[in-house]
């Protein structure tokens, strides 16, 4: 269905401008601001309040982060399913649920969603697909819902909220493994009403008629569309449906590749990951017109020309197309490949590259962007004066064996560096969710317990203010 084009702009993208100037354009750009209409309230970048939790003797992190006026929630990852609700502006515990006394690691909660007032929570429970729907003010369950395709092993690993539906997308298995099996799992999205919890349609189709490997990945709705994007055995795979009836209405394979996220604006749909050619692996981009699936644009992109690169999140916004994800930058012949964390933005009608960060970190190893999100200027009744801005998640490499928890904040129009966050400990840490709301920024992810070494669910608090902050 799609052209085959050559990459627009691979290699020739600017690198970002040295980082001292980026802070001093940052503080620039809000000081002017101020003079105009008066001053910024609150510093960006400020730590609000943070906390991190140890379910011992359980691993845990951040699954999935979702946000609505001053609550935040947080899917678990853990030893068993658990949802939590904080106050946004104190850091408060508001509430939890762990609800399944059950053997380890078979209920999980993988993805969150909040619209008005209530929060959605999708995974799986023992070889079911689960959903649960909250008050998100109180906790209280309203319904929970379970699917079994075929009496296997279903689960999800994204959701989204649509006009009264909650679309859920994720694995579904269609029979046990066999000796030369292909595969045996189907792209599966469902809906659900969101008042009741009522199964709405289901599609589980297999692409190419053939039980092989799918998955969905990655969901959004907009416009009575639902799109889903992931993988079909060693294909990328994206789908778009009619949201109240199920009905496939397009969809678009690419070989050698894989999609990780998808989002929508404008009629327009966004999907990232990453494309093979040989061995050399490109972080990939491709634009579609949202209703006839007709391919507008895509991107290529591999800062060295070597290894892999991938976009793990992406984030649209005025127009613009966030995507991140890293981006192989050398061979170090004491550390051997090492990896950028990349941030690209595009004009999300032609395609164009409009700024690039690739950031390396002081290890020189692997550093990878893991999340996006970004929001646009708008008046606020506590400040005069605030700039657009993208909020990146992730890690750095901080030693041999140690990374970084990253967060860092760009100007959304020409990619300054507005301020940013990086907490050094020795183990893996890293932030896997960001979340703008109500003026305020939340990274969540994980920390190393430095007791036990295992991890520990980890959840930050910014101001998102406008100045220039880089302690």
């Amino acid at each position: 269905m799609a052209q085959d084009l050559m990459p627009h702009g691979t290699n020739e993208a600017r690198t970002h401008r040295s980082e001292w100037k980026s802070i001093l354009l940052g503080a620039l750009l809000c000081g002017i601001g101020a003079l105009l209409t008066g001053p910024a309230w609150g510093n960006a970048g400020d730590i609000l309040w943070q906390r991190e939790i140890d379910r011992a003797p359980d691993s845990d992190q951040a699954n999935a982060l979702a946000a609505e006026g001053d609550r935040v929630y947080v899917a678990v990852a853990g030893l068993a399913y658990l949802v939590q609700a904080y106050d946004g502006e104190t850091g408060g515990l508001l509430w939890q649920d762990q609800p399944f006394d059950v053997p380890d690691f078979t209920s999980f909660a993988n993805a969150i969603a909040a619209h008005n007032g209530r929060v959605y929570v999708a995974g799986r429970l023992q070889g079911d697909l689960l959903v649960r729907a909250y008050d998100g003010k109180t906790g209280c369950l309203l319904w929970q819902g379970l699917f079994d395709l075929a009496g296997l092993d279903d689960f999800a690993q994204a959701i989204t909220i649509d006009k009264g539906h909650v679309y859920v997308g994720g694995v579904g298995t269609l029979r046990r493994p066999r000796p030369g099996d292909p595969g045996n799992t189907a792209f599966l999205v469902l809906a659900f009403d969101a008042e009741d919890g009522r199964l709405l349609w289901q599609n589980s189709s297999e692409p190419s008629g053939e039980t092989q490997s799918n998955a969905v990945i990655s969901i959004t709705a907009e416009k009575d569309l639902v799109y889903a994007a992931g993988r079909h055995n060693d294909d990328s795979l994206v789908r778009a449906y009619n949201g109240d009836t199920g009905v496939l209405l397009w969809e678009d394979q690419e070989h050698a590749a894989g999609f990780t996220a998808v989002g929508a604006e404008q009629g327009r749909v966004y999907a990232s990951g990453f494309r093979r050619n040989g061995l050399v692996g490109f972080f990939f981009v491709r634009a579609y017109d949202g209703r006839a699936g007709t391919f507008l644009w895509q991107d290529f992109y591999t800062l060295a020309g070597i290894e892999d690169s991938s976009s793990a999140a992406i984030s649209i916004s005025g127009g613009r197309v966030y995507a991140v994800g890293s981006s192989t930058s050398g061979i170090n012949p004491n550390t051997g490949v090492t990896a950028d964390f990349l941030v690209r933005a595009y004009d999300g009608d032609t395609g164009a590259l409009l700024w690039q960060d690739n950031f390396h970190g002081a290890g020189f190893r692997t550093n990878v962007a893991l999340a996006v999100d970004s929001e646009e200027l708008a008046a606020s009744p506590h400040r005069h004066v605030r700039a657009k801005a993208v909020y990146v998640g992730g890690f750095a490499t901080s030693a041999p064996h140690d990374t970084q928890f990253v967060v860092r904040a760009y100007e959304s129009e020409t990619g300054v560096l507005l301020w940013k966050d990086e907490i050094s400990r020795s183990g893996q840490n890293a932030a896997l969710e960001v979340v703008i709301e109500n003026d305020r920024v939340y990274a969540a992810g994980r920390m190393t317990d430095i007791t036990d070494t295992t991890g520990n669910l980890f959840i930050r608090a910014y101001d998102a203010g406008c100045s220039a902050h880089t302690d």
